[in-house]
């Protein structure tokens, strides 16, 4: 029996599904929302990025948090890749964003919240709409303090449940 419990094997079955999943949605996206300006893979790890951290903050949260990912490509404090900037710092804690470190599945539970994300995914990497952040590098759930560190940084934005710093 083959053992899928090492890391690498488990992340190689994940991204496979994940790739799948992807190619689904895009598939049944509108057209417009299918464009080659924007790289397959930038999309989905975006896309993942945007249901998971500001999916029940609707069309505007999920812009702002796309945003902070965009704003971090082009700052040299971060990878200079959408998906390197969101997979920074590896499955384990510390990482960036939460989702891809708490140890539960990544799989979109929400088909519609879903598409939303891959479609606004698009929009940001082909034609994005002007950041409502003000150029933010970081954001924060208001349900969480702050981090110390983040105090120090000036509060651009806040929208829905998420608080924005540059």
């Amino acid at each position: 029996m083959q053992n899928f419990t090492d890391q690498s094997t488990r992340y190689a079955i994940g991204a496979i599904f994940l790739a799948a999943a992807v190619i689904l949605v895009l598939a049944s996206a509108p057209v417009s929302a299918q464009s080659d300006s924007a790289p397959v893979e930038s999309r989905f790890c975006l896309a993942q990025n945007l249901y998971h951290e500001a999916r029940s903050e609707g069309r505007e949260g999920m812009i702002a948090v796309g945003w902070v990912v965009l704003n971090r490509v082009e700052s040299s404090l971060y990878p200079d890749s959408v998906c390197g900037v969101i997979y920074d710092g590896g499955e384990r804690p510390p990482c960036e964003f939460n989702w891809w470190c708490d140890g539960r599945s990544d799989k979109p539970t929400e088909p519609g919240v879903w598409r939303l994300a891959a479609i606004l995914a698009d929009q940001l990497l082909s034609d994005p709409p002007s950041d409502p952040t003000n150029g933010a590098l970081w954001f924060h759930n208001d349900s969480i303090e702050a981090p110390g560190w983040l105090r120090a940084r000036e509060q651009t934005l806040y929208l829905g449940s998420h608080y924005f710093y540059r």
